[in-house]
C-alpha cells in the first residue's frame, strides 16, 4: 500500500566551483560540464552538441518530425506564386488536393 512517504539520498558530493550538492558521482559529473562547458554528445545529423545523451536523444526525434503545417502552408504559398498565370479554378484544385493530402497524411 501507498503510505505517501518518500526516502531521498543523501547528498554528500559537493561541486566545488558552485557548492551545489549531488548524491550521485553521475550527477556531479553531469553538473559539472555546466561549468567546463563540455558537450560530448554529438548529433549525428547536425552539428549541435549536447551535455546530457538525453537531451541529444530528445533533440535526435527533431529530425524526424514532419514539417509543420505552418511550413507546408508557406512552401504551398511559394508555389502559387510561381504559377500565377494557372486559371484561378485550377489553383483552387490545387489547394484542396493539398490540404485533402496534409489532412489524410498527418492527422
Amino acid at each position: 500500500m501507498y503510505s505517501g512517504i518518500f526516502i531521498t539520498a543523501v547528498k554528500t558530493l559537493r561541486c566545488h566551483v558552485c557548492h551545489s550538492m549531488f548524491s550521485t558521482k553521475g550527477s556531479l559529473k553531469v553538473h559539472m560540464r555546466l561549468h567546463t562547458g563540455a558537450k560530448p554528445f554529438k548529433c549525428p545529423h547536425c552539428t549541435m552538441r549536447f551535455r546530457t545523451s538525453g537531451h541529444r536523444k530528445s533533440h535526435i526525434h527533431q529530425h524526424y518530425k514532419p514539417e509543420s503545417s505552418m511550413r507546408r502552408r508557406k512552401n504551398l504559398s511559394a508555389m502559387t506564386k510561381q504559377f500565377q498565370d494557372i486559371m484561378p479554378e485550377t489553383l483552387d484544385f490545387i489547394n484542396q488536393v493539398f490540404c485533402l493530402f496534409v489532412f489524410s497524411t498527418y492527422i
